[in-house]
């Protein structure tokens, strides 16, 4: 065979390879384009959803398509693969480092990537590889919107875009780039009870943050696949937000928002955290609530009749510390611990309002105040006796209770019309908490009587013994602790010398026959 018709062999050959292959790139239709799909991403072919067809084999190892998608737009891709043929499928959305593939190692294995959500709005490409094989493949394309809260859309993943709930029940998704949805709940009430139920797919790891305005609230970190619920105190009024974010897994989540007002002391609220706003109590038991943000409720009793017996117990949540302050006396709370109660009793020093405060150390939940306003019965008078000598209350032979505590520090009584050279003899029994102080005067502007005693706890005979005649006042006062006391008064005619020897005191006045309560130190004797 000669040179000239080896050449012209070799031309025709050349020509029928440049043929085929141009009639091979002309008879594809990848997606019904009349072409065949670019094989990088500049050339990639634009797409809708549906179901495609496509070729690869020999050179054209890949095909590249691309669709518009917006933010949290979930898309799913399926490759069917021909039987002797295996073919990879790959996602690559909008974003830095975002990718999705499906290569199972196997002969006509269809590939799929199920429920994609994109977080970034933007081009997103699909790649279909030849690794084996050829054949036409099938392309099918899914996409649609995520609906958080009933949105219709993908719940921002910022602050700023936070989509507005009220109390109700939602849901939203998380998956793949998208990784966390912003909610707020506005126009929430101070005290108001916000609690947030959460709900996750059992093979997710996701998380729950709560914040007031830019502050951090509460949180439910790594809830795995089952329900949690946070209960949160309002403390002021305005916006709160709610970001739900994913550590792990995919899938749907529930939120369930209940906003619940506060009814402290049956008031239909929250009680004021300020004295100007004390809601007004009377005798009787109530509950409150503190917790989170609401750290402190005050109250106010008022009409309050002088000497009163105000009586404050509180009942403390098991897991919290709470104290109890009113404001007049001045009162230091003992701290007595978790869980433990809380009891004040005292006589506020005036009639008109008396302040109370619930005070929040630590923990949370529903204490119980108990409110008891008591008459005192000095002398049987069904009230507190005068702390004031002109309005003393009259007393006769016998033995009659009083009360001293806090601001009641004195009672006055009076003996009156006593004949000439009557003996008067009064005991006193003084309670174990309390030490007083006894005076007698004579007449209702006479000064004081030579002397005045203190007495400590128990019955001391004869604590005024004096022979005299007209009007004598009694004076008992309060110089440490409080409680009941006792006085037994005697009146008889003296028998004896009128002019016996009177006791001298230590500074050289008689008094006569006054007791000195030999448990009270030497000098503690008072004028």
């Amino acid at each position: 065979m000669g040179r000239k018709t080896v050449w012209f062999l070799v031309l025709c050959l050349a020509m029928v390879l440049l043929l085929g292959t141009s009639v091979f790139a002309s008879e594809q239709n990848d997606a019904g384009s009349g072409n065949d799909a670019g094989d990088d991403r500049q050339g990639a072919l634009s797409l809708g959803t549906g179901t495609f067809t496509g070729f690869l084999g020999d050179d054209d190892e890949e095909d590249w398509y691309k669709i518009e998608l917006e933010r949290g737009a979930i898309v799913s891709v399926n490759l069917a693969v021909p039987e002797t043929a295996n073919f990879d499928l790959h996602l690559n959305p909008s974003g830095p480092h975002n990718i999705a593939r499906s290569t199972y190692d196997a002969a006509g294995q269809d590939e799929a990537i199920y429920q994609y959500a994109v977080g970034q709005a933007g081009t997103c490409y699909i790649r279909v590889v030849l690794r084996d094989g050829e054949g036409e493949y099938q392309l099918t394309l899914g996409v649609r919107n995520q609906n958080d809260a009933g949105s219709g859309q993908d719940a921002s993943n910022e602050r700023e875009g936070a989509y507005l709930l009220t109390p109700g029940a939602f849901t939203g998704f998380l998956g793949d780039d998208d990784k966390e949805d912003w909610y707020k709940i506005e126009d929430l009430g101070q005290g108001q009870i916000l609690s947030i139920g959460f709900t996750v797919p059992e093979t997710a790891m996701f998380s729950l943050d709560l914040y007031r305005g830019t502050s951090y609230g509460t949180s439910l970190r790594h809830v795995v696949g089952q329900t949690n619920t946070i209960q949160y105190v309002v403390g002021q009024s305005g916006t709160w937000y709610i970001e739900v974010k994913r550590s792990s897994g995919e899938g749907p989540y529930d939120l369930t928002i209940e906003v619940q007002n506060q009814n402290d002391a049956d008031s239909g609220r929250d009680a004021s955290d300020e004295r100007e706003g004390a809601y007004l109590l009377t005798a009787g038991t109530f509950t409150g609530f503190l917790g989170d943000d609401d750290d402190e409720d005050w109250y106010k009793i008022e009409d309050l009749g002088q000497g009163q017996i105000l009586s404050i117990n509180l009942t403390v949540p098991e897991a919290a510390n709470f104290d109890l302050f009113p404001l007049l006396p001045p009162y230091m709370p003992e701290h007595r611990g978790t869980g433990q109660k809380e009891a004040i009793q005292y006589v506020p020093q005036q009639s008109g309002p008396q302040y109370i405060r619930v005070d929040r150390n630590s923990g949370k939940g529903e204490y119980q105040l108990t409110i008891e306003i008591q008459n005192q019965n000095d002398a049987g008078s069904g009230q507190d006796a005068s702390d004031e000598r002109e309005g003393a209350y009259p007393l006769t032979p016998g033995t009659f209770t009083g009360f001293l505590m806090s601001r009641d520090k004195v009672d006055w009584y009076k003996v009156t019309g006593l004949a000439w050279r009557q003996l008067l003899d009064v005991d006193l029994t003084v309670p174990e908490t309390a030490t007083l102080k006894l005076t007698y005067h004579k007449g209702l502007t006479g000064q004081q009587r030579p002397g005045g005693l203190l007495f400590g706890p128990g019955t001391h005979d004869n604590a005024i013994h004096h022979i005299g005649s007209g009007d004598y006042y009694i004076r008992v006062e309060l110089l440490d602790g409080y409680g009941e006391y006792t006085l037994t008064v005697r009146s008889q005619a003296y028998e004896g010398d009128p002019l016996r020897p009177r006791l001298p005191t230590p500074d050289g006045v008689s008094i006569p026959f006054l007791k000195k309560d030999p448990s009270v130190a030497s000098g503690s004797s008072c004028r």
